[in-house]
């Protein structure tokens, strides 16, 4: 997800205007619609400010955007229903397997809004949730972040941030691809280097899907 993706997400979740967005955030309107355009990025204070007012925004939106069920509640409705599996992502080692992967919770999406994220694929059923750790995505993915992952987007077709498996690791990745189809892995903090993966190791990795959406606040 691109940081164009977070703002436009944040705005179609929230039904806030770009002008609602610059009065919150104390900067000018062309600011914020340059971020939305992605024609540029806030830095220092103001991305500091952006993560917060987005989390804040996240949470109070949680209600009519997405809910946490209650045991033995069934979804219904304009709901569904998408399962959090006992699996970290982005740094160390972790092993995804659906098939012994156990579910320990699920957070209900309200559709229209599942739906309409920027960069989603699928349209039923394709949707997994994934907690990060570590630090190498700062400050765009908090450590015990919600990931929300599209599984129906399971090969690099685009520049995206996806959900990548290699051997026993389980990492989230901003990935930018290279004219020899080579594939460069970035961490959004920049304390960690660009790493280059070649087109024959790519081949033995497992893609389980982009991250379209991103919670900062640990509710699970």
């Amino acid at each position: 997800m691109t940081f164009a993706d977070e703002i436009n997400a944040l705005m179609a979740s929230t039904g806030k205007t770009q002008a609602q967005i610059a009065k919150d955030l104390n900067v000018s309107r062309q600011a914020v619609q340059f971020w939305a355009a992605g024609r540029s990025e806030p830095k220092g204070a103001n991305l500091y400010k952006f993560r917060q007012y987005v989390a804040q925004n996240s949470i109070t939106q949680k209600s009519t955007s997405f809910r946490l069920p209650c045991e033995g509640e069934l979804v219904e409705g304009n709901w569904e229903r998408v399962t959090l599996l006992d699996v970290d992502t982005s740094c160390g080692e972790a092993y995804f397997d659906e098939s012994t992967n156990v579910i320990v919770s699920a957070i209900d999406f309200y559709k229209p809004f599942l739906h309409d994220l920027p960069g989603v694929a699928s349209t039923h059923g394709n949707f997994k949730i994934l907690h990060s750790t570590g630090d190498s995505m700062l400050p765009t993915i908090q450590r015990k972040a919600v990931c929300l992952i599209d599984t129906k987007q399971n090969r690099i077709t685009t520049d995206a941030i996806y959900c990548i498996q290699a051997d026993n690791n389980l990492f989230v990745k901003r990935v930018l691809r290279n004219f020899d189809g080579s594939i460069t892995l970035i961490s959004d903090n920049n304390k960690y280097p660009p790493q280059v993966v070649q087109r024959e190791l790519l081949e033995s990795a497992k893609v389980l899907g982009r991250v379209v959406f991103v919670l900062n606040a640990d509710i699970l």
